[in-house]
């Protein structure tokens, strides 16, 4: 063979060489780095966040464009309390996979957490761009458009989760908040409705449902929501506080009084307030807390 094709034929057979092993050593990273993140969330299941964090750490470090692992990351930062290393292990989860609608939720759950709505609401937009079905990112952009005081635009959102999950009462009762807050006493009062026909229980519910009927001009039902609240939490000073009100205006003095009096027990600033805008002549108003 001429000497000039041999070497050229040996330079070719070690360049092959070295692409093979080299595969082969990326393919081992790999393997190591997909354990590492395995081990990462068995510990962040058991509740081990700074473990979990050391092993996913070790998996994006064997495998840096590791975009699950770096949501894995973000998410274990989170729980930890690490609130900036959390957002740059989600920024960095995404940037790697921008189609990674959970990635995103999370990211934008972590913007949340910081205070930072605007881009919390820019990430759950993302995540049901990607994701229509997506239930919990509705909500969550719900929630962060609610406390934008964009009413309108957080009832689509939160209309769009219970539409996904019909049975989730929070997200009917954040739904219920936000048509109160848009001056929607009906739809209020319907949000709540179904809350405590999904679940009966829920004393807090009946208090909102009780505001709800009272704005609807609805006194004696918000009256009955009022007092099934008080039946099922007794120490519930807010819905005492309201069935006080509902009760004086609707000229049941005795009753009104009579939630009074439990009330300075309970809560002192509460009863006070009663007892203050009664004797000033004030008109006392409901609360949804």
């Amino acid at each position: 063979m001429n000497p000039a094709r041999l070497a050229a034929s040996a330079l070719l057979v070690l360049l092959a060489h070295f692409s093979f092993t080299q595969a082969a050593a990326q393919d081992a990273r790999a393997g190591e780095a997909q354990r590492a993140r395995e081990e990462g969330l068995r510990h962040f299941a058991a509740g081990r966040c700074r473990e979990a964090a050391e092993s996913f750490r070790q998996a994006v470090k064997l495998k840096p464009d590791y975009a699950a692992a770096f949501n894995d990351l973000g998410m274990a930062y989170a729980k930890c309390g690490r609130d900036d290393e959390a957002l740059e292990a989600l920024g960095r989860a995404v940037a790697l996979k921008p189609d990674f609608p959970e990635a995103h939720y999370n990211l934008g759950s972590a913007h949340y957490a910081a205070g930072r709505l605007e881009k919390a609401v820019a990430s759950f937009s993302e995540a049901v761009r990607l994701r229509p079905d997506y239930a919990w990112a509705y909500n969550n952009l719900g929630v962060a458009e609610y406390e934008l005081e964009r009413y309108e635009a957080a009832i689509a959102s939160l209309r769009r989760a219970v539409e996904l999950k019909p049975e989730w009462a929070d997200a009917h009762k954040l739904l219920a908040l936000a048509h109160a807050q848009a001056g929607r006493p009906a739809e209020a009062v319907r949000s709540l409705e179904m809350v405590v026909r999904l679940n009966s229980g829920d004393a807090q519910a009946y208090n909102h449902l009780g505001v709800a009927y009272f704005n609807a001009g609805r006194r004696a039902d918000a009256e009955a929501s009022f007092a099934r609240a008080v039946r099922l939490k007794p120490e519930l000073a807010q819905a005492r506080y309201n069935l006080a009100v509902v009760s004086l205006a609707r000229d049941k003095r005795d009753a009104a009084f009579a939630q009074y009096r439990v009330l300075k027990t309970m809560d002192a600033g509460l009863a006070e307030k009663f007892y203050q805008d009664l004797r000033r002549g004030r008109v006392l108003s409901l609360s949804y807390k």
